[in-house]
């Protein structure tokens, strides 16, 4: 009688206990869904654990934090463009009396 071999491949993820310290193993499945619905799990000495905010979360946090960063560099750099614009007037009004009082001497 021929046998028959099943595979079942599972991956398995490590988590850290943030009560007693003790690192166990879960599938990355269960890891993946507690991650996503935020809901309890606990490690093997009883301690409830769960995720603060889901991946997605997070990356729409970090997401408007950037969008945040780059609307107030585009601001500064919007502001520093106007000062640019404004001293080269300046330069531009100084050379022109410059000009005026070397003249003058002659």
């Amino acid at each position: 009688m021929p046998s028959i071999r099943l595979e079942d491949p599972r991956f398995l993820v490590t988590e850290t206990c943030c009560v007693c310290g003790v690192e166990f193993a879960m599938p990355s499945e269960l890891q993946a869904s507690r991650k996503s619905d935020l809901k309890e799990f606990y490690c093997p000495n009883g301690h409830s654990q769960t995720y603060t905010e889901s991946e997605a979360q997070r990356l729409t946090k970090k997401l408007a934090k950037a969008q945040h960063r780059l609307e107030s560099e585009a601001l500064a750099r919007e502001s520093l463009n106007v000062e640019i614009s404004s001293l080269g007037r300046t330069i531009i009004g100084l050379r022109g009396r410059l000009t005026r009082v070397l003249r003058r001497k002659r």
